[in-house]
C-alpha cells in the first residue's frame, strides 16, 4: 500500500489487474483502466507547501474511492498520478457513466481549512479485452498514453486509447526514422523540374 494515502500501490495494482484480466477472459466481461493525472498539483505544492500537498492528495484519493463500487480499485502509483481499475463491466456498459461521475467528483474544488483548492484531472482510459492479446503492463501503458492525449486537450478531459490511431502513429514514427537514416546516408536526392506554359513556352516556376 502507498504510505501517504493508504491506497494500493503499483505492485498491488498489477496483481489485481492480472487477476481481473484473467477473470474477464473467462467470463467474457470488460475491464477498464483509467490513468489519472492531477492538473496543477505542482502549483499547489509550490504555493502552499508539501504538507498541504500531501493532505490534498489524500483527500483526492478518498474522493475517488467514494465514487467507485466496492469491487473496483483506486491506486496511487506515484506523485500526483492515480490509476482506477474498473472490473466486471458487462459488455462495456456503464463505463462512461462511471468515468463521468469520477471526473465530476475529482473536479470539485477542495476545501482544506481556510484554503479552497482547485482540482482538475486528465484521464486516459484503456479497455480489455482487445483484438490482440496483451499483458497488464501494456494495458497500463495504453491508459498512460491516452492520459497524455487528454492533457494536450486541456484540463478535465477524458480520452480513450485508440488502437488504430496508435498503429498509425507507430507506422509514421518508423517512416520518420527511415527518412532520417536516408538523409544521413545520402540516399535522398533533390531534383528540380520546370513548370512551363505550353502556349507561350515561358517557364512559370519549378517543382521539387
Amino acid at each position: 500500500y502507498d504510505a501517504l494515502t493508504g491506497l494500493p500501490n503499483r505492485v498491488l495494482l498489477a496483481d489485481r489487474l492480472n487477476q481481473a484480466m484473467a477473470r474477464a477472459r473467462r467470463q467474457q466481461q470488460w475491464v477498464a483502466v483509467a490513468y489519472i493525472d492531477l492538473d496543477g498539483f505542482k502549483a499547489i505544492n509550490d504555493q502552499h507547501g508539501h504538507d498541504v500537498g500531501d493532505r490534498f492528495l489524500r483527500a483526492v484519493g478518498e474522493r475517488m474511492r467514494s465514487q467507485l463500487r466496492e469491487w473496483d480499485t483506486v491506486a496511487r502509483i506515484g506523485g500526483d498520478e492515480f490509476v482506477v481499475l474498473l472490473v466486471d463491466l458487462p459488455e462495456g456498459e456503464g463505463l462512461q457513466e462511471l468515468l463521468k461521475r469520477l471526473s465530476q467528483a475529482v473536479s470539485e474544488p477542495l476545501q482544506l481549512d481556510s484554503l479552497q483548492l482547485p482540482v482538475a484531472a486528465s484521464i486516459g482510459v484503456s479497455r480489455y479485452p482487445q483484438e490482440a492479446e496483451l499483458e497488464a503492463e501494456q494495458l497500463l501503458r495504453q491508459a498512460d498514453q491516452a492520459m497524455y492525449e487528454a492533457k494536450h486537450g486541456g484540463k478535465g478531459h477524458i480520452r480513450y486509447f485508440d488502437a488504430a490511431l496508435d498503429a498509425s502513429n507507430r507506422s509514421r514514427q518508423k517512416l520518420l526514422v527511415r527518412l532520417r537514416e536516408g538523409l544521413d546516408a545520402g540516399e535522398l536526392v533533390l531534383y528540380y523540374q520546370p513548370r512551363v506554359d505550353l502556349r507561350t513556352g515561358r517557364v512559370l516556376g519549378l517543382e521539387a
